[in-house]
């Protein structure tokens, strides 16, 4: 509010030798000059009781002034039809101040005498800033005249009982509306016939009772307006205007409008842009973003891709945080789903996602089963990607509440979350389901190794198959882990793992060789079940130093038998020579069950391709065959010399 004093410049018009300007505290130019000379004698010959003297406005672009005028008849004229004018200049920069101070204006309205020198009129006025209540307009008035001057093209047709029944409310609206209303926009209070500034019809004309009867032809372009006591209800939007406007709003609204750009500050969009604002702001600051772009679509027809997206553009610019803030980030994303002739950027719709997934994940949530549901793979792709990548595996259970058409897409958008435990927790056909995603993941070569541990971890399930199939080669070292219990299965179905490490045992040897020595007696015989000894080529120093680092003595019968199996044939294969303990541990355990009939048909099968040849007849002696390749490989083991390894001579039968 400003403490200096007001000045008001001032003019008087009347007739001499003709109506003109008699004084002026200011200097106008001659299309000024010209303009006023109309509009300050707008009355004519006929005159009604009550309309003595009427007010007028209206806008002088030249020297950027609002005029507010007052016209009295001059009956004491000999010439008939002559008036006095008396118009006050207001600044475009006091309006603001000069919207509270109406009875003061009025107040500064003086009717000349004819033998007045018109000093008066040629020194501008200083007015203070004085704020008057708002009590002393009608709110109905204020309304009915919204009503009429911003929702009707004019020029408009109010009929009234007098010049001045309408004057507070009607100079309040001018005043705070002006810069909304088209810079041509005037009015007159007092109209005993359509009114006219040069050829252009003045705006809002109000016109006496009596002469509602008159025919004001509507192919004039005039529309009369509805006498104010035949109103039952003004529309929402004139109630709204009324009430920001009560409560110092009007500023915001047009700082609103003005947003959208030249284009739309025309007359023919003001209230398209008030209901627009009337639903953009919520209660307690908080914006409606869903609401107004749902309005822009059903009230701006043609308009509306320009004025929605520009409403989006503006709203992401973060341009509404005069108004409040959007807290409702779910139904914006609906609302970008919904009115599909938006335009939105990737990076303007994954900050709107990323909002909306902190702030609200219910509703995010319930935008992820709608997307789940549509069948345009574009839209799902878009959206459920920005999804995807906000979760991590432990929010997944809380936010799809697991449901299988949730996870399923998400995981196969974001195979991380895949590592979500209580996924594995699920149904065998759920946990397959999920396994089946994964198998797009696959082909992108986005799949976490680690994945396998949760999977193996917490399933009930034997899935080593399904595992293989996504993670090829990659999986075995997991699986010896497992298998050498280092990691723990929920289940005791191992055949389908073993038999996938049987097949890449090179992988098993390369662990034996490098980990050995950090494992237990048991895992070590576990995993040279695994290693191929008939065909993977093993270092010798780590089965040399594995044997003297086992206790034999503590191993059991069936692991004894198997440490000899695995030996026998590397013993065999390799050029290589192994101690003589180790050797003898191999040999005796081996012939000690070929002598006993107890050794694995088979193993034989694959061991006697390793051992030498005898005579067919002594083909049967499984145990000769045992001892000759040992000794073939250059060991003396005593127990095994006790034998006579010769062959029988078939001529002493």
């Amino acid at each position: 509010m400003t403490n200096k004093p007001i000045i008001i410049h001032q003019t008087l018009h009347g007739y001499s030798n003709g109506h003109h300007l008699l004084a002026s505290s200011t200097i106008l130019s001659d299309a000024t000059k010209r303009k006023m000379d109309i509009l300050s004698d707008l009355s004519g010959p006929d005159l009604s009781k009550g309309f003595e003297s009427y007010y007028s406005g209206y806008f002088l672009e030249n020297e950027q002034f609002l005029v507010l005028a007052k016209t009295w008849y001059a009956n004491e004229m000999s010439r008939p039809g002559c008036v006095w004018t008396h118009s006050l200049l207001l600044g475009l920069n006091d309006i603001e101040y000069l919207i509270y101070q109406i009875p003061n204006l009025l107040s500064y309205f003086v009717r000349p005498d004819s033998q007045d020198s018109f000093v008066y009129y040629s020194r501008p006025l200083e007015t203070e800033v004085v704020i008057h209540s708002q009590d002393q307009f009608d709110q109905k008035k204020i309304q009915y005249l919204l009503w009429t001057m911003l929702g009707h093209e004019p020029p408009n047709i109010v009929y009234s009982h007098n010049s001045v029944e309408y004057i507070k409310e009607v100079i309040y609206v001018w005043l705070m509306c002006y810069n909304e209303l088209p810079p041509e926009y005037s009015f007159i209070t007092g109209s005993m016939s359509i009114r006219c500034d040069n050829a252009k019809i003045i705006s809002l004309q109000f016109v006496p009772n009596e002469l509602r009867n008159k025919v004001y032809r509507s192919d004039d372009g005039i529309s009369t307006m509805k006498n104010i006591n035949e109103v039952q209800k003004f529309p929402p939007w004139v109630t709204f205007t009324y009430d920001i406007i009560q409560n110092n709003g009007w500023h915001s609204f047009v700082m609103f409008r003005k947003l959208f750009g030249t284009a739309y500050n025309k007359y023919k969009y003001l209230t398209l842009f008030i209901k627009l604002y009337s639903v953009f702001r919520g209660d307690n600051g908080c914006l409606n973003i869903f609401e107004s772009l749902e309005l822009i679509e059903k009230v701006f027809s043609t308009d509306k891709i320009y004025v929605g997206n520009k409403f989006i553009d503006l709203y992401f610019e973060g341009a509404f945080s005069l108004w409040g803030t959007d807290i409702s980030y779910t139904n914006t994303i609906i609302a970008t789903l919904k009115f599909t002739w938006l335009s939105i950027s990737d990076d303007m719709l994954n900050a709107l996602i990323g909002k909306g997934f902190v702030k609200d994940q219910i509703g995010a949530k319930k935008v992820v089963q709608y997307l789940t549901k549509v069948e345009d793979n574009q839209i799902q792709e878009r959206y459920l990607f920005s999804y995807a990548h906000l979760l991590t595996a432990d929010l997944l259970e809380k936010f799809s509440d697991m449901d299988y058409s949730i996870c399923s897409v998400l995981v196969t958008i974001n195979p991380s979350l895949a590592e979500c435990v209580a996924i594995w927790k699920q149904s065998r056909g759920y946990q397959k389901g999920i396994l089946d995603s994964l198998r797009i993941c696959e082909n992108d070569n986005r799949l976490n190794i680690n994945l396998i541990y949760t999977i193996l971890d917490n399933s009930i399930y034997d899935f080593a198959s399904e595992i293989y199939a996504l993670w090829g080669e990659a999986s075995i070292d997991i699986f010896l882990e497992y298998l050498l219990q280092i990691r723990f299965l929920l289940h005791e179905d191992t055949q389908t793992m073993l038999e996938l490490c049987k097949a890449h045992s090179k992988t098993a040897t390369l662990m034996f060789e490098k980990q050995f020595t950090s494992l237990s007696s048991k895992q070590i015989c576990t995993l040279l079940s695994i290693i191929n000894p008939y065909s993977d080529r093993i270092a010798n120093q780590p089965l040399v130093n594995m044997f003297k680092m086992l206790n034999i003595k503590d191993l059991s019968s069936n692991q004894k038998d198997d440490l000899a199996d695995f030996y026998l044939p590397i013993i065999l294969r390799s050029s290589q020579y192994f101690p003589d303990d180790l050797v003898a541990f191999v040999a005796y355990n081996v012939h000690d069950r070929l002598a006993n009939l107890v050794y694995p048909e088979n193993k034989w099968r694959k061991l006697q391709s390793l051992l030498p040849e005898t005579s067919w007849l002594n083909q049967w002696d499984k145990c000769k065959r045992v001892r000759k390749a040992i000794k073939k490989k250059g060991y003396n083991i005593k127990k095994l010399e006790e034998y006579n390894d010769n062959d029988f001579d078939i001529h002493l039968l």
